[in-house]
């Protein structure tokens, strides 16, 4: 048990060393560690049996703006119903500012509850926006709200293939 938490622990020290951006969680039985690269976020779960368990999700980089939240809602939904508030936002936006509202924020996060999406969502310092951040079978969903009022999203597709430690090393090829 010990050897596991030292592994664990220098796996840390190494992304820290290398400036991944990462963050820590508890998932069944495992610790998962989700870490960012370019283009790409990895699961990395510590297993308790011992096992380490690698899941990517891979962007092809395109990003859209919010009227793709609808095809989140209408892809993952229980009821498979749109987004309410997406129509009217882009409607007001031609009119006014182009700048998203703390209505839109807010409700974006209600309907994600009452559809029961999972999301989590923080504050990123270096883009100075608030991310969104959806995760649904086989995909993550990046939505961010920007300093100048635009909203991006970008997804990351999974192969589904789960992978072991050898794939760690190929972590760190991203960073040139």
């Amino acid at each position: 048990m010990k050897q596991k938490l030292k592994d664990v622990i220098a796996f840390l020290e190494l992304l820290e060393e290398k400036k991944i951006v990462f963050e820590l969680d508890k998932i069944r039985d495992s610790i998962c560690i989700v870490a960012y690269v370019p283009r790409q976020i990895w699961e990395i779960e510590y297993m308790s049996n011992g096992a380490i368990e690698i899941e990517k999700f891979i962007s092809d980089g395109q990003i859209f703006d919010e009227t793709e939240i609808d095809a989140l809602f209408r892809e993952f939904s229980e009821c498979g119903k749109s987004y309410s508030l997406s129509q009217k936002a882009i409607q007001n936006r031609t009119k006014e500012k182009n700048m998203y509202t703390s209505e839109e924020f807010f409700g974006l996060l209600k309907e994600l509850s009452e559809n029961l999406l999972y999301y989590e969502f923080r504050r990123i310092k270096t883009e100075q926006c608030i991310l969104v951040e959806v995760i649904v079978p086989g995909q993550r969903w990046e939505i961010k709200y920007l300093p100048d009022g635009a909203v991006e999203i970008e997804k990351f597709m999974t192969t589904i293939t789960i992978l072991d430690e050898k794939e760690i090393p190929n972590l760190f090829k991203h960073l040139s």
